[in-house]
């Protein structure tokens, strides 16, 4: 711990050992007489200490005064920052116990589906041969009813009968057996045993085997996008520094460090203000089971999202009222409006090779479904044109009736989202951490890496070309200007955002919506540009 400060004026140079009687206005220094004669006497004018004392008392004071609150801002801010940091430690930890819950309830819930199926096939098979084994016993008993009641008689009349009458029972007895010796025989051959048995799969007894850990779980420190106030005032420059100053008057431009670009450029990003709309999140009649909100849209006044997890469309309010869910077949993942009234297009990975549907959202009809021949995801429509993803080819660009116009061969292994917007196509990478900027013929233009942009996903531009895109590992959104020179960190945890992966920028009502594929939150903001 620091020693506590103490003020102490010393009006004596420690150098020199001389009174501190000059002023140095170019440098702001207090001299001592040798040190102006050694390295300021170039400066001029040279101004007493009383004087300027005199003069400068009250901005002093107030320079002084200012610097107090924004060193007070400062901590505060800092505090504030590390307190929240501690904080949602807790909150992170029980998300990832939750993942980590989930998992082993998926395995479970796997395990018990397999085995429920496992035992009807036991089932299936083992009736026929039950079935069989019952009418030989119905048959068998049978028999054996009919035999020991001819032993009984046989014996009845060998014991009281004459012998004439036990000769002639028992030639009719042994004819009787013989007659039913082929009936028997018949039954014998129909008799069955049964062997029951298991036997394990070889790839689960190879995963099994293979399987010592269920994932991996990350602590780590990650910078903070805080930013310090400065304090009025310079600090004190060396001597070569003095040596070096060069007499005329030099404009300073200040940078934030983590706002690259000069602020007041045509377009100015730094200009740009966020208020909250809305924000809500999906509980009480949305939930099946857990969400997985890929992807949305704003389509008039109401908002449609992709649920994978459940296989349906969740059709809300602009506010978050829940209006209607739309089940489909496969599972969504990306969202492209067409038309402002009804319809969409949407694609399909999880099905066969991968499929895309232009749907009449409102009216809950598939108006044209579109073979795509690989895993699809993320999905944008632009000027009567399709873009869409496709693993192990690139960016497929695909008419409205489903003919192939063009593919880009692109590296799209780590590529989940991209929008189209004024002759630019824009992607995000999760795996390399980048944004890209092309031409409509894939060219790049431009790529985007951030420390405060990690895992990107989700992307949307403005009118003006302002991209924005989601980390979804700092839970925040970062817009970058039109020509990827300058970045700002807009939104972040404070807003209220966690985990967010898909955004979407509605051109007429300027609203900016960032949601969150887990949580099911969702933030709406009013652009002001």
């Amino acid at each position: 711990m620091g020693t506590p400060f103490q003020i102490s004026v010393n009006k004596v140079c420690l150098k020199h050992d001389e009174d501190l009687n000059f002023y140095c206005s170019l440098h702001d220094e207090i001299l001592c007489r040798n040190c102006v004669k050694m390295g300021h006497q170039k400066c001029s004018p040279q101004i007493s200490v009383s004087e300027i004392a005199t003069k400068s008392k009250t901005s002093v004071s107030a320079n002084l005064e200012s610097n107090f609150k924004i060193m007070t801002e400062n901590l505060k801010i800092a505090l504030d920052h590390q307190r929240h940091t501690l904080s949602n430690m807790g909150e992170k930890e029980a998300e990832a116990r939750k993942q980590i819950h989930n998992i082993r309830i998926r395995f479970n819930k796997k395990l018990d589906e397999l085995e429920k199926h496992l035992l009807k096939t036991y089932t299936e098979k083992r009736e026929p041969i039950v079935s069989t084994i019952k009418e030989n016993i119905v048959t068998l008993e049978k028999k054996e009813k009919e035999i020991v009641l001819i032993i009984t008689n046989t014996t009845k009349i060998k014991e009281f009968g004459s012998d004439i009458d036990y000769f002639l029972a028992a030639r009719q007895v042994t004819q009787k057996l013989l007659d039913e010796e082929d009936t028997i025989t018949a039954t014998f051959e129909k008799l069955r045993g049964v062997n029951a048995y298991f036997t394990l799969n070889s790839d689960i007894e190879q995963f099994v085997s293979k399987l010592n850990k269920i994932g991996d779980v990350f602590v780590e420190e990650i910078p903070c996008s805080i930013n310090m106030k400065s304090l009025i005032g310079e600090k004190k420059s060396t001597e070569k520094e003095r040596q070096d100053t060069p007499i005329p008057e030099v404009k300073k431009v200040h940078v934030d460090k983590d706002e690259k670009g000069t602020p007041g450029d045509e377009g100015d990003i730094f200009k740009l203000k966020f208020v909250l709309k809305t924000k809500f999140e999906m509980t009480k009649g949305f939930l099946k089971k857990d969400l997985r909100i890929c992807n949305g849209t704003i389509m008039k006044d109401q908002i449609v999202f992709t649920d994978r997890e459940n296989k349906r469309f969740i059709i809300t309010t602009l506010t978050g009222e829940h209006l209607n869910n739309m089940e489909v077949t496969g599972r969504p993942w990306g969202i492209a409006k067409i038309d402002e009234s009804r319809l969409v297009v949407v694609t399909f990975p999880y099905v066969g090779s991968g499929y895309i549907e232009i749907l009449d959202i409102m009216n809950n009809k598939v108006e044209k479904p579109i073979s795509i021949g690989g895993l699809c995801r993320g999905i944008a429509y632009y000027e009567g044109l399709i873009y869409v993803v496709v693993y192990g080819k690139g960016i497929s660009i695909v008419d409205l009736e489903g003919d192939v116009k063009t593919e880009i061969p692109i590296n799209v292994n780590g590529v989940f989202h991209l929008t189209v917007n004024a002759n630019r196509m824009y992607y995000t990478d999760e795996w390399t951490h980048t944004l890209h900027c092309c031409d409509l013929k894939g060219k790049e233009i431009w790529r985007f890496s951030g420390e405060r942009v990690r895992e990107p996903q989700g992307i949307a531009t403005d009118e003006n070309g302002n991209v924005y895109v989601t980390s979804y590992l700092f839970d925040n959104v970062t817009v970058i200007s039109p020509d990827g020179k300058q970045h700002r960190e807009i939104l972040n945890k404070f807003d209220g955002l966690l985990g967010p992966s898909s955004i979407y920028y509605d051109n007429k009502k300027k609203y900016l919506m960032v949601s969150s594929r887990e949580h099911g939150r969702v933030s709406i903001f009013h652009v002001l540009i």
